[in-house]
């Protein structure tokens, strides 16, 4: 067997090893997709992937860019390109044939991001190898194939567009490398440009990743001012993809300049690299160099591309604190070396070496490439962990060629290669091994809430339009933001407020739901319920989003609740005057409710201010039957007793004080008559008026239509 033989035997074992490690410890948790026998998806955001899906394969691969089932009830424009989508559509048919009856469209799904999520590592190995051999192939693949950055985002469950970041930019390196090593090829170039164009058509903020490619363009002209026409041709290619992708946009037919959604941003980019690239091809260098910064000048005056740019640098720099604290968006400086070397791995600690490395070997079109995207990822790790993925990837390529570089001057026997193998992976054990415990796939807000969810599915009237998102549906269902995703991808209903809540629109859901919540009284917060079209009130309790909404309400958020010494949070009285502490809070009787009803709660329990309650109460609003008549007493008082779904039994009271002549009028929400699955009325309500009592029988009907009973006392009080 000849040398070469033996190389791709080599590089094929590593690539199927490889390969099988990566699936393997993404796919861990394969057994905890189930939840009460429904599969179930990690996080919030891959729920509504999973809608955007549905309406991918429900419309021929056609996604909506508005949907009427967020914010609710005015609907609003999505951000999120169609790429993501439209790919794991096509997966999904793919694969299905191959999935269990009972996985349906959601386990398949979940089952498909580790098999992309292994793509990263087997394509960064390929270019490992390009770049510095066989041996540092391997190295790449096992340390990407590992990290923690990496397979967080690709677990089994995380149906997100960021599996996809890191493979994207692993792409883009692989292209660039595959061009330049044929200057002036044409093909090659226009290939390259398509990559770099079609890149933000999975998420917008892919445009980062064309800079590592013109700074390797712009470096590498300064030699052969042939690579400056290369770049020059390769980002004029690439402008014109993004122009036809963007074309498909409603942001770009309005002439917006935005960076969150695809709009003429990303092409205006990539032609502004292009010109670039071609004045230093054909100018003198100073001359070119003073018209680049007049150029740049210009773009800055400009008002519309400027807001862009500034929201682009916004993006890096906040920490979404506007609806919560994002985990994602914090800063890997403010987690501390601790954290950084179990997020990514104990070789973090080398980087100033890799760096190095990575710029003093730059000889090669590819390496330059890489040390760039190096320093570029770096530096956005360090803005935010989400960019961790990203920097894994020339990191473990560059840190692999250091490796190989160290290892070669050892000896090129395979007891030394097999030796510095195993140092590696045993590095890495320690972050990775606490990694592998079995922990469910479910958030533990979905797994509390999921019985609710579903009830909320199957038990009231559906809402029309699910898969024609432009049409307006019946009614909303309104909730703290962070269970909009699964309102509406599980419950099947449309949400007044969700964690789409970055974009302006969706902020307009956030504020309508913390009006409703935070209410002073029951009958403000009824009037924007109703005003807004809804119709059940999906009560949690309220932790992290309590301070999202009351700052969206431009509240003092200490009125509401105070940091504790230890940690913990002592609730204010704006809070516990608030329609939701009044509805929520309530354990041994119901609330004395005018025009909301407990129509089901939670079978999970949650301790919140120290009692056992439950994780979920779901209101419905109500016009209420009143009654009405007359009474001598003081006070007349209504009493009905519930029982609820999980089998307690409670009572319902509510009070009113007759007029100077006697009248009195007290508006009910509870009727007589059972909910499916849900609570039920026992027997009539008693009014009692003094020592005379009168039982009154309500239906649903009279109470969900608002009707009028007029009340007579006949029976002595027994």
């Amino acid at each position: 067997m000849n040398d070469r033989a033996v190389r791709w035997d080599f590089v094929a074992l590593s690539g199927l090893a490889v390969a099988l490690l990566a699936v393997a410890i993404r796919m861990r948790n394969l057994g905890s997709i189930f939840l009460s026998g429904f599969p179930v998806l990690f996080g919030t955001d891959p729920w509504y992937h999973l809608r955007r899906i549905e309406l991918a394969l429900h419309g021929g691969f056609g996604i909506p860019q508005f949907d009427a089932y967020v914010n609710f009830p005015n609907g609003a424009p999505i951000d999120w390109p169609p790429g993501f989508d439209a790919l794991m559509a096509a997966g999904s048919l793919a694969l299905a044939p191959f999935m269990p009856a009972d996985y349906g469209l959601v386990g398949t799904l979940a089952v498909m991001v580790p098999l992309l999520g292994a793509l990263t590592p087997l394509l960064a190995m390929a270019l490992a190898w390009r770049l510095y051999g066989p041996r540092a192939g391997l190295w790449a693949g096992l340390l990407l194939a590992l990290t923690n950055a990496m397979v967080s985002y690709s677990s089994v469950g995380r149906v997100d567009h960021h599996v996809v970041e890191p493979l994207w930019l692993v792409v883009l390196l692989a292209a660039y490398s595959w061009s330049s090593a044929a200057r002036g090829d044409g093909f090659r170039l226009l290939v390259t440009g398509a990559a770099i164009g079609l890149a933000p058509g999975f998420w917008p903020g892919a445009i980062i990743f064309s800079l590592p490619l013109f700074l390797a363009w712009l470096t590498l002209g300064r030699r052969d001012p042939r690579a400056w026409r290369d770049g020059a041709i390769a980002f004029a290619s690439a402008a014109v993809f993004a122009a036809v992708l963007s074309a498909s946009s409603r942001w770009a037919w309005a002439g917006s300049f935005d960076y969150y959604a695809l709009s003429l941003f990303q092409p205006a980019v990539f032609l502004a690299f292009s010109l670039l690239l071609l004045a230093l091809r054909a100018l003198p260098l100073r001359v070119a160099a003073v018209g680049l910064a007049v150029f740049a000048l210009i773009g800055f005056a400009l008002e519309i591309p400027r807001t862009a740019l500034l929201r682009a640098f916004a993006y890096l720099f906040t920490s979404e604190s506007q609806i919560s604290t994002v985990f994602e968006s914090t800063p890997l400086l403010e987690m501390g070396p601790g954290f950084a070397i179990e997020w990514l791995s104990p070789w973090i600690l080398a980087w100033p070496l890799v760096a190095f490395f990575a710029f003093r070997t730059a000889d090669r079109p590819g390496r330059v490439c890489v040390a760039w995207a190096l320093l570029l990822m770096s530096v956005l790790a360090l803005l935010q962990l989400r960019f961790a993925p990203l920097f894994a990837v020339p990191f473990a390529i560059a840190l692999a060629g250091g490796l190989d570089g160290a290892v070669e001057r050892i000896g090129k026997g395979f007891a030394v290669s097999a030796a510095a193998t195993v140092v590696l992976l045993a590095t890495l054990w320690p972050t990775v091994a606490p990694s592998l415990a079995p922990q469910s796939v479910a958030l533990p807000q979905l797994a509390r809430s999921l019985d609710a969810l579903l009830w909320l599915r199957d038990v009231p009237p559906a809402t029309s339009h699910y898969l024609d998102p432009t049409e307006q549906p019946e009614y909303g269902v309104l909730s703290a933001w962070g269970w909009g995703h699964w309102i509406t991808a599980i419950a099947h209903k449309p949400g007044v407020a969700s964690p789409l809540g970055q974009s302006d629109a969706n902020l307009d859901g956030v504020r309508n739901a913390a009006r409703v919540l935070l209410a002073k009284t029951e009958r403000e917060g009824a009037a924007v319920a109703e005003s807004l079209g809804v119709r059940f009130l999906f009560l949690t309790p309220l932790f992290r989003g309590l301070e999202g909404m009351v700052l969206q309400l431009g509240h003092d958020f200490g009125a509401y609740a105070t940091m504790n010494a230890d940690g913990t949070r002592t609730l204010e009285s704006a809070y516990l005057e608030s329609l939701h502490s009044q509805l929520f809070l309530p354990m041994d009787e119901l609330p004395a409710s005018e025009r909301f009803r407990l129509v089901y709660e939670g079978q999970a329990g949650h301790p919140f201010l120290e009692r056992e309650r439950p994780y979920v109460k779901i209101f419905q609003l109500v016009p209420g039957a009143t009654l009405a008549g007359r009474c001598s007493a003081v006070a007349v008082a209504v009493e009905a007793t519930v029982a609820t779904n999980t089998g307690r039994t409670l009572l319902y009271t509510r009070r009113a004080e007759p007029d100077a002549d006697g009248a009195f009028e007290l508006r009910i929400p509870y009727a007589g008559e059972p909910i499916p699955a849900g609570t039920s009325g026992q027997g009539p309500l008693r009014v009692r008026c003094g020592a005379l009592v009168s039982e009154v029988t309500l239906s649903h009907a009279e109470v969900e239509n608002g009707a009028w009973i007029e009340v007579t006392f006949q029976t002595p009080q027994g």
